[in-house]
């Protein structure tokens, strides 16, 4: 009788916790690696088409033209959303300088130089390798969570890979400013990518 109850209590408890973590599942946002491999082509060839006006405007007085463009660029980054984006489209493009722009960069640096690989393009390629498995994502949620108290903002993602496994990553974005302007501040992860790829492997 007693495991009876004992079972029965076990199967509850399961279907409570399928149902919650399905309902969890529900409320995070999902990366749309396909739209956002067009949002970021597009973006390269507004920026190009950019730089090419900017020709036109080297021997007037106005150096520090800013287009709308520009303006639409920073607004969009300014979203974690866009950032999370941003990150598993240049993995799927298998864009290294892309990639990398995801990052802060004095902790990109410092795990680019952890590896004592020469040739860092590789070092990259291998960093998104390892991320994607091979390219085995099969979806990527994540929920975000700002603080009032810290200047970094909380994101756990949730990456389902081909092989039924899913694991979960927290990572630390922060507001900085951009070489173009410094008071233009977008999202930048600044949580290791050792440490990113360490919870995967883990997990897998």
């Amino acid at each position: 009788m007693i495991r009876k109850i004992a079972v029965s209590l076990l199967l509850i408890f399961m279907v409570i916790s399928a149902f919650l973590y399905f309902e969890y599942r529900k409320c995070e946002e999902v990366v749309n690696v396909h739209a956002a491999v067009n949002d970021i082509k597009h973006d390269i060839k507004t920026h190009q088409q950019k730089e090419k006006e900017l020709e036109n405007w080297l021997y007037t007085k106005d150096f520090e033209h800013e287009t709308d463009i520009d303006k639409k660029m920073v607004q969009r980054y300014k979203d974690p959303a866009a950032l999370m984006n941003f990150l598993f489209a240049s993995i799927q493009m298998k864009d290294p300088t892309l990639f990398s722009e995801s990052f802060e960069f004095e902790q990109f640096s410092k795990d680019l130089y952890k590896n004592k690989e020469e040739d860092k393009l590789q070092v990259m390629k291998e960093m998104m390798a390892r991320i994607s498995r091979n390219d085995s994502i099969q979806r990527i949620g994540y929920r975000v969570n700002s603080s009032f108290i810290s200047d970094r903002t909380e994101a756990l993602l949730m990456i389902d890979y081909k092989d039924k496994k899913t694991v979960k990553v927290p990572i630390l974005m922060k507001l900085i400013g951009t070489d173009h302007d410094q008071n233009s501040e977008i999202y930048f992860i600044t949580t290791s990518i050792w440490t990113i790829i360490q919870t995967i492997e883990k997990a897998t």
